[in-house]
């Protein structure tokens, strides 16, 4: 038995080796009385492993760079959702026409829309349907808008109507994303999804279940389309009388219109 000492990789000394030799001889027939010893060395290194507080930094540090990467893909998700709700609310703080009433909004689907502190994939699915949800229940409140006559002196304001066209400009432009985003859904063979918000979206409305939509899915996409086409329509119609209206307080000035000009 022989003890030596070993040098690891990366300067770690593993001491006081055990070396197990072991001797068998072996006799030559041409140099008899004489017997050379055949040796057999075994070397027993330990396996190097990281440390186990080194490793949890490590995986902490993963963990936390894929957090981050998830939390702005949830952030992307939900903004075109958070948009919606809020114009919704600045033009009730405006009394601005009521096309858009925040409280007929599904809670669901804004509860969805709340930051949180961990992400996961299912998350930032779950935002990216219930932005489309948003979308298609804003443009069937402003399809199903009842717009009361407004007072002349109201009318007249030009503050007011200059606020009508800027906020209408933003609703058409929310409501282009949502009609985009259902697109590219559907262009990816994504139609069951796109279907399936669209029912949601009509059950809620109609204050039932989804099982009571009867609309296959080829139906519930075409719906989706179409109502926010219409949304879109009635809006940039109310906007162009806006403007007009504008126009004529200002004395025939051009409304310069800040997304448009």
């Amino acid at each position: 038995m022989i003890f030596f000492n070993y040098m690891g990789t990366e300067g770690n000394i593993l001491e006081n080796q055990l070396l197990d030799i072991t001797s068998t001889p072996v006799d030559k027939p041409d140099m008899p009385g004489n017997a050379v010893s055949e040796v057999s060395l075994t070397i027993d290194v330990p396996e190097l492993s990281v440390p186990k507080n080194e490793l949890s930094v490590v995986e902490q540090d993963q963990s936390t760079e894929n957090n981050e990467n998830l939390r702005q893909q949830f952030e992307q998700a939900a903004k075109l959702g958070r948009e919606f709700l809020a114009e919704s609310r600045q033009r009730e703080k405006k009394a601005l026409a009521p096309y858009l009433n925040q409280r007929l909004f599904n809670p669901e689907n804004i509860k969805t829309l709340r930051s949180r502190e961990q992400y996961s994939s299912a998350d930032v699915s779950a935002a990216k349907h219930a932005s489309l949800a948003l979308s298609l229940q804003a443009a069937d409140q402003i399809v199903r808008a009842t717009l009361p006559r407004q007072r002349a002196e109201q009318v007249l304001k030009p503050h007011i109507l200059e606020e009508e066209v800027d906020s209408l400009g933003k609703i058409d432009g929310l409501l282009g994303s949502g009609f985009r985003r259902a697109q590219t859904m559907i262009k990816e063979g994504r139609i069951d999804e796109v279907a399936h918000n669209a029912r949601q979206v009509k059950a809620y409305v109609n204050k039932t279940s989804i099982e009571n939509i009867k609309m296959n899915d080829q139906q519930a996409v075409e719906w989706a389309q179409n109502v926010i086409q219409a949304a879109g329509k009635r809006v940039r119609q109310h906007r162009v009388k806006a403007k007009e209206l504008w126009s004529q307080t200002r004395g025939g000035g051009q409304y310069q219109d800040p997304l448009y000009s």
